[in-house]
Parts: C-alpha cells; structure tokens; sequence
C-alpha cells in the first residue's frame, strides 16, 4: 500500500490514475485501515460482492490492473512490485499517454519489459 500512495501521489497531474480497490467484502472498515496506515487520502474502493477476483481471473493478491479510457484492460501485474520505483513510474506515464481515451488513442507502443498476452500485456519484471 504505502508504494502504491507513493505512486497515485507521483501520478497525480499524469493521464494515470490509482485506485485501490479492497476485495475484502463489506465487512471491512476501509475508512480505518487507510487512517491506521495514514492513507486517508488514497482513492479506494469496496468490492462489497468480491466479484472482482471471479471477473477478473484473479488468482494472487495483489493483482494490479491497468484499464484504459474506455474500461478496456491493458496490463496487469500479479503480486508485488515495487509502485515507487522511478522505472514504473514513467512506464505508466507512457502507458497513461498512449491508452488514456482507449485504444482509439494509440500512437505507438509503450517501451517496458513486458510480455505480451494477444493485446494484453503482463508486466514481468522491473
């Protein structure tokens, strides 16, 4: 959590956007959490039904997800990687260039060490 705060704050003037979404089910008092963690201000929200992970094939936590403009899925990541570090950072101003009004918005493609998966890409490894 505190790489991805530290990521949504870098991002914040950027084309890119990050929101954490909690698949804990209702039961779970999000606004505390983020007080305890002093994350108040990250942008969160509750996937009461958890019908994210069943959607979305999730089968690690956490999975990261990046959806274009028109809700498309771009990329996506499984477990830990280092948000913060100033590598990813610009991958996803790239990537946030390039996909921020859908795939219509396309002008070439983004330069990072990602395997691609049809029109889909997986980031393996920074």
């Amino acid at each position: 959590m505190p790489e991805l705060i530290t990521a949504q704050k870098a991002l914040k003037n950027s084309d890119v956007r990050v929101i954490g979404v909690a698949v804990d089910g209702e039961n779970v008092d999000l606004k505390k959490f983020l007080d305890k963690i002093r994350a108040s201000g990250f942008e969160t929200f509750i996937d009461g039904n958890q019908a994210i992970p069943g959607k979305m094939g999730v089968s690690v936590v956490p999975t990261n997800f990046i959806i274009d403009g028109n809700g498309n899925l771009v990329a996506y990541a499984e477990g830990y990687l280092p948000w913060e570090n100033p590598q990813i950072i610009s991958f996803l101003k790239e990537i946030g260039k390039k996909y921020a009004s859908g795939p219509s918005a396309a002008k070439k493609p983004a330069s990072a060490p990602v395997g691609s998966v049809g029109s889909v890409f997986k980031i393996s490894q920074f």
